[in-house]
């Protein structure tokens, strides 16, 4: 609605700007990347996937990969129901199956669909920038994007989780409903703490997996864009004052 060159043409003028934008190669550089380093217009595969699973929080993460899989699991018992239902309408013998699938819910379809519609969301645009060999660099920033949604995933991953477990009624579940609220709790502090302790250089922060900022030290990209500069030099500035003032009055 907001960008007068797409409604000139809005169904090919988007995709004309995506495969520009694929190809954009104008800050060839060279990158940390883990042990080695790599160049902006020729990133590895596993350039986003490290870098989403390094700059997420945590709980994130794991509540993402956790959702992954259950939509995994569900994928598959509807398919072997599709099988069972197939066999059933032509009167063929049912294919044998080591766990027949549960019955299914009654929104439990709409639910992978709108499952598999957020795993599109998801995996289109990195799959598409590898399939592409796309410029990338700076981190996930060109992909900051996806973090709503990863954030959604998560949140619902959760929620689903502590009313599941609530539901259960036993002493046990109770316990683990009450731990994952104050785990989530704690979490939110002491992502809160992290954040205060490094404003207004937040984005420099890195997750316990890669061992936070000083386990990314040299080895990621971190101050891109070289914010953290100014107090360097201000730091370097009021040491010299105190230690070389006649030199550093004399010099540039």
């Amino acid at each position: 609605v907001l960008w007068p060159w797409a409604q000139l043409a809005p169904l090919r003028r988007p995709l004309i700007a995506l495969a520009r934008m694929s190809a954009f190669n104008l800050h060839e550089r060279g990158m940390p990347f883990g042990d080695r380093r790599i160049s902006t217009l020729s990133p590895p595969p596993d350039y986003l996937l490290r870098y989403f699973t390094f700059k997420l929080p945590e709980i994130t993460v794991i509540l993402v990969v956790a959702a992954a899989g259950v939509f995994t699991v569900r994928l598959v018992r509807m398919r072997k129901r599709a099988k069972l239902e197939r066999a059933r309408r032509r009167g063929e013998p049912a294919p044998k199956m080591k766990r027949p699938p549960p019955p299914a819910g009654p929104d439990e379809r709409r639910r992978v669909a709108v499952a598999g519609f957020l795993a599109f969301a998801i995996l289109f645009p990195p799959l598409y920038t590898i399939a592409k060999r796309s410029p990338l660099y700076d981190g996930l920033r060109h992909f900051l994007f996806l973090v709503p949604i990863f954030t959604v995933v998560a949140a619902v991953s959760l929620t689903k989780l502590i009313r599941g477990l609530s539901a259960r009624g036993t002493l046990a579940a109770r316990v683990g409903a009450a731990s994952a609220r104050a785990l989530f709790i704690a979490h939110c502090v002491r992502m809160t703490l992290l954040m205060v302790h490094l404003h207004p250089h937040q984005y420099l922060w890195f997750n316990a997996f890669v061992g936070e900022l000083p386990g990314a030290y040299l080895r990621y990209s971190t101050d891109y864009y070289g914010n953290t500069y100014k107090e360097g030099f201000e730091t370097l500035r009021d040491y010299l004052w105190e230690t070389e003032r006649e030199r550093y009055l004399e010099g540039p």
